[in-house]
């Protein structure tokens, strides 16, 4: 982390309990989780946290091992394709992409948390003759 701090003094680092984490709504342009979400209880409760304090159009990025091929004492959670696209769509993020990586053994995630879209639809109301 001092490294990381001192390479790139411009960016905010911090060390966090990720399933406890009490940060400003609507801060982060981009959140990196690699080889993380399969080691902790409740993957989809970090997830709904990471989408609100991302800014619209903020990206999440991703990576899991790829639960058909790697199997470990530590892991909580095996995620494949279908499951990784399902909870970040069920959390809230859209233009999800899943890619497998590194010869299968890891799954690589790019998700966007989209501008919220107001659609109006227009109602037509019949006339008082025809009730």
């Amino acid at each position: 982390m001092e490294k990381a701090k001192q390479e790139f003094p411009d960016h905010e680092w911090m060390t966090n309990d990720c399933q406890k984490m009490k940060l400003e709504k609507k801060k982060y342009d981009r959140m990196i989780v690699m080889q993380m979400l399969e080691h902790i209880d409740e993957p989809e409760k970090f997830l709904k946290n990471a989408f609100k304090i991302l800014k619209d159009d903020g990206k999440i990025i991703i990576t899991v091992p790829n639960g058909i091929k790697i199997q470990h004492i530590s892991h909580v959670w095996y995620f494949n394709k279908e499951d990784l696209e399902k909870m970040l769509y069920n959390v809230g993020f859209r233009n999800i992409e899943v890619k497998v990586i590194n010869n299968d053994n890891n799954l690589l995630s790019v998700a966007t948390k989209l501008r919220k879209i107001t659609v109006i639809t227009p109602v037509l109301c019949p006339s008082e003759k025809v009730f």
